[in-house]
Formats: structure tokens, sequence, C-alpha cells
């Protein structure tokens, strides 16, 4: 059984090195598209912090970079049914090991199919299939709850994680039949918003379990109102690409989301 985070990176290795050390321990096995000017084409500069990576100079877009690694990592291991996405600013939870949230995730969303449709469980074909077919999010890190605006407009979810799914674990069959077989991004998304839309997707069909009882750490540049926005990344965050976003987020979410549906 192998676990793979599954993410774009363009920080230079020695700001990442602690960070990937923490996944690795854990348990989890590391997959990076690297980009940007921090990173070297031949990979010497995390070659002893991955397994597996790859590199292109520009930067395809969070969404499309996930998706692709995830892909990846799939198509090459048979032994892998999650993987987890998210940033290179985000740490692992350190009290339970990889393999163990796994068979957790497979022991929930068996159980879940089992209650949506019984008739699924006499077939032991369907078992690894749906077991797979869902996302989970950590929610323990609770950065942002104690705001008043966002206690205010969003009284049951304050935490920017309880409305986001910034760094889901996302089963093998999920991945596969989401966006009509595309992937779980929505690959429109440059930076921002994929990760709303995922969770509004997966809210929809009844297969999001958001945990409380994990947490991963996001150390974002702006947490706590802090500035430390790379040079590299100030076009991602800038308010021109948040606006943008939004608008697309809010015109698929009034449409219904189309095009999100899941292939057999």
């Amino acid at each position: 059984m192998s676990v793979w985070l599954t993410i774009p990176s363009a920080r230079p290795a020695s700001e990442i090195a602690e960070r990937l050390g923490k996944w690795r321990a854990m348990g989890y096995k590391i997959a990076l598209w690297r980009n940007g000017p921090h990173a070297t084409p031949d990979g010497a500069d995390i070659k002893d912090l991955v397994d597996w990576s790859m590199y292109r100079p520009d930067y395809r877009g969070w969404a499309f970079s996930c998706n692709f690694v995830m892909k990846m990592m799939f198509g090459a291991n048979d032994d892998c049914d999650w993987c987890v996405c998210g940033g290179d600013d985000t740490e692992p939870d350190c009290t339970k090991w990889a393999d163990v949230i796994v068979n957790q995730l497979s022991a929930y969303f068996l159980d879940l199919h089992g209650k949506l449709n019984p008739r699924l469980l006499m077939d032991g074909a369907f078992i690894r299939r749906f077991e797979t077919f869902g996302v989970m999010q950590a929610t323990g890190d609770r950065w942002g709850e104690n705001e008043p605006w966002a206690r205010a407009q969003f009284p049951d979810a304050p935490a920017y994680i309880d409305r986001i799914c910034g760094s889901p674990w996302i089963g093998r069959e999920f991945a596969r039949r989401m966006n009509q077989g595309k992937g779980p991004f929505w690959r429109e998304y440059f930076h921002m918003f994929a990760d709303e839309e995922l969770q509004c997707v997966a809210q929809r069909m009844g297969v999001l379990w958001q945990r409380r009882d994990l947490t991963h750490h996001h150390e974002h540049p702006r947490r706590d109102g802090a500035a430390r926005t790379p040079d590299f990344a100030a076009e991602i965050y800038s308010s021109g690409h948040w606006q943008a976003s939004k608008s697309l987020f809010d015109s698929r979410k009034k449409a219904g989301f189309p095009g999100s549906e899941c292939i057999a």
C-alpha cells in the first residue's frame, strides 16, 4: 500500500526539505512537479527528498498540475488507492500514519456506499471501486475561525479549511471518474477556487468526509496577517487573479458545475 503526496512546487529545495521530511516520516511517498526559477531541470535539488519528480520551467496551474501528477501516480502504482494534494507549504497530520488513515477511509467510504446501495456489497468486484470513490479533508487547522466576519458569514464553517478542500485526500475512483474522466480538479482554474469547486462537487455527491481530528497545517504566505508571498507567486495571489477565478467559480456554481459529471 502506498499513499502519494502529489503537488507542484516552485520553492527552493532548502525551503521545503524539512516539510517534505515530515510527509516521508509519516509514511507518504512524494511526487513533485517542479517549476520556476528555483528548480533544476535534472532534479538535483530534490533528488534526496522525493520518490518521483518532473521539471517544467513554467507553471501550468495548481489544478492541472495536481491532476497530472495524481494520474501518473495512480497509473504507475497499483498499490496506490489514495493521493493527497495541496501545496509545498502544507504539513501532514503527525498523529496518524498514512496507512492507518487509508484503512479508515476505505472502511468509511465502503460503508457509505453500502448504505446508499446495499446491492453493491454483494459483488466483490465493486468493493475496491467504491471504497475509493470519495474525498477526505482534514479540518483540524482552525486558521481563520476567530475572525468576526467569518463567524458572522459562516457560523458553521468559520475556518478557511471548512470551506475548501485545500489539501484533500482523493481516492483512485473519484480521480478517475470525475469531471467526465478528466481529473478531480476543474482545469479552467489556474490557482484559486479549484479547491472550493472540488468541495462543492464532492458534497453534492455525498462523498466528502471532513475530519476535525486530523490536521494539515497550512503555512499560507498570508497567514495571520503575514506577508510572505514569494516573488514568483505574486501574480497568482494578486487581487486581479482572485477576482477572475471567483468570477469563474460563481458562474460555474450558478450553472450547477457543468462538466463535473462522473463517468461509469
